[in-house]
């Protein structure tokens, strides 16, 4: 879904749909594999039709657990795979993808998973979001479908078309339907829990349409990368189109801030930019040298990202103050969500793992942006009383300002082991 995308590198639909973080040759040799595996446990497997229900085959495995100050990894249950989307969801557990061996996968707080394989062959799961009927729904970019599976394992597929449009990016609207992108038709979809597909067509060509989230104003709001737009769209499909100010900015995700606004990730420029729901865009420089800014979400009165080139995750204030931690050359963050307990949770293609913020890290970074004088132990519930005020009083007119850049350094003998 986020891929990275050099300084020369446009979106093209005739790229190769996923796994688009991995240079060629190994895609092909991972992809070779694949079909291997593929080929020999997937005899008798069933079509991928329209609504067919399907009992996944469940794998359940305590994991592994490698512990370091404020941070903790667990291993997937399928190494070798890239990891997509990570979300909370269904069963009080966080919910995440495994692009290339085809599954999805929940865990538990204590690293307890459970490996649900998908049935049909080439489904490339990757965004993943809880829907409105206790089901946890997935873009399989392969097959060109939107997937649904309960807690019990019952998997349906609903194709859209067209099946080669490469569906992207995946959010609940307001209406209770699963919003998603269509990059490679340039187009934006919706699907209700029954398997209903509507679909409207972005007005400017080659807009190739990534991440999607739902906005203060009601509106879905979508990154357009193929030409470096944000777009929002009501829920009966009236599109709205806003210039970013950065020319080919590379935006990418996009994620509804603490603030009213809408946040998104500019991969290119390495920046993280915000837009108001009338479209006064405010931009701000990642700290890091060629971060790779990716897999935004807000949580804690802040926006959280991965940088997915130099193995950090960050946060950035409203105020534009980013706090900075790196977790080690092995991590590749690709992913991050709000977790139980004020944590953060990540996917990382190295590994690859599961990595865990645990609380006091997570009021460190969050103190250590906001200014020490808010102390440590009181920094999340500050944030939380920050967060409900905001919400409650924005619309995108909150008073913005360039903060300074504030890189958190790790403690002394690091923060990660391996």
């Amino acid at each position: 879904m986020r891929e990275r995308l050099g300084q020369d590198q446009a979106v093209s639909p005739v790229d190769p749909p996923g796994w688009k973080r991995v240079p060629q040759l190994l895609r092909a040799v991972v992809s070779g594999l694949v079909v291997l595996l593929v080929a020999m446990g997937a005899r008798g497997s069933p079509e991928a039709g329209r609504g067919q229900l399907v009992i996944a085959k469940r794998v359940s495995a305590r994991l592994g657990v490698v512990t370091a100050p404020g941070y903790r990894r667990y291993s997937t249950p399928s190494q070798g795979t890239l990891l997509g989307a990570i979300n909370p969801g269904v069963g009080g557990k966080l919910w995440f993808t495994e692009i290339n061996t085809g599954a999805v996968v929940s865990i538990s707080r204590d690293g307890q998973t459970h490996e649900y394989p998908i049935p049909w062959p080439d489904s490339v799961p990757e965004d993943i979001v809880a829907g409105p009927d206790r089901r946890m729904w997935f873009t399989q970019q392969g097959i060109g479908g939107i997937g649904a599976i309960a807690q019990d394992g019952v998997v349906t597929n609903y194709p859209v078309q067209p099946t080669n449009g490469e569906v992207i990016g995946l959010a609940l609207g307001p209406d209770h339907r699963l919003w998603f992108t269509l990059q490679y038709a340039d187009k934006i979809g919706a699907i209700s829990v029954t398997g209903k597909v509507t679909e409207y067509q972005v007005p400017v060509a080659n807009a190739a349409p990534h991440d999607i989230a739902v906005g203060p104003d009601g509106r879905l709001w979508f990154t357009e990368p193929g030409v470096n737009r944000i777009g929002a769209i009501t829920t009966d499909g009236v599109m709205t189109e806003y210039n970013v100010p950065t020319p080919n900015a590379g935006v990418r995700d996009i994620v509804r801030g603490p603030d009213g606004r809408l946040w998104f990730s500019e991969f290119t420029a390495n920046k993280i930019g915000a837009i108001t729901t009338t479209g006064e865009v405010t931009e701000y420089d990642v700290p890091t040298p060629d971060a790779g800014p990716h897999g935004l979400t807000g949580a804690y009165g802040v926006v959280w990202f991965a940088e997915q080139n130099s193995g950090c995750v960050a946060l950035v204030t409203p105020t534009g103050v980013f706090s900075t931690v790196h977790l080690g050359a092995r991590s590749q963050p690709v992913f991050v969500a709000a977790g139980p307990a004020g944590t953060i949770w990540l996917t990382e293609d190295g590994g690859p793992s599961i990595g865990v913020l645990g609380r006091a890290l997570v009021e460190r970074l969050t103190a250590a942006a906001l200014g020490g004088h808010h102390g440590e132990a009181g920094a999340l519930s500050w944030m939380r009383r920050v967060e409900r005020r905001a919400l409650q009083t924005s619309s995108g007119s909150l008073p913005v300002k360039s903060g300074p850049q504030w890189l958190l350094p790790p403690p002394a003998g690091g923060l990660v082991s391996g």
